[in-house]
């Protein structure tokens, strides 16, 4: 009741963002999968974060649930640093997949491609998002 006029716009403009992120959502990067993405978490201004499977996908790389018929995860079973993309070979022994993670290669966590994504381990990741900035990068991308 004591919201200024402001304020209200304010929370409109929010729930028109909102609701235009959940209609541009990107699709699974998982290879034959073609539905969009599900959420993760929320940003501190309140837009949406998506993981980059859909639900299914999401629940098959966990070990969750399976692919659908013709459905494979793009994750590999190993660091692709291992050819020295970042400058050094990755010598890490990888036993299981949470080791691994899928990095965005451009940074921008909603341009989910095949081709711009990559298999890291987390010590390559980690370095890859410190060295190239991808966290400053793709919370400017967000903010826009």
């Amino acid at each position: 009741m004591g919201e200024t006029v402001s304020t209200l716009s304010m929370n409109n403009v929010l729930k028109l963002r909102v609701k235009k992120a959940y209609e541009d959502r990107p699709i699974c990067l998982s290879h034959g999968c073609d539905k969009q993405v599900c959420y993760s978490t929320k940003t501190s201004t309140g837009l949406p974060v998506w993981r980059p499977h859909c639900s299914r996908c999401h629940a098959a790389t966990g070990g969750r649930n399976t692919f659908a018929a013709g459905v494979r995860s793009a994750k590999k079973d190993y660091c692709e640093n291992i050819d020295g993309r970042l400058g050094f070979e990755c010598t890490a022994t990888i036993i299981s997949s949470c080791q691994l993670d899928l990095d965005h290669i451009d940074g921008d966590h909603f341009h989910n491609k095949i081709g711009n994504v990559q298999t890291l381990c987390k010590n390559c990741h980690s370095y890859k998002t410190k060295i190239e900035g991808d966290s400053v990068t793709s919370s400017n991308q967000r903010a826009a």
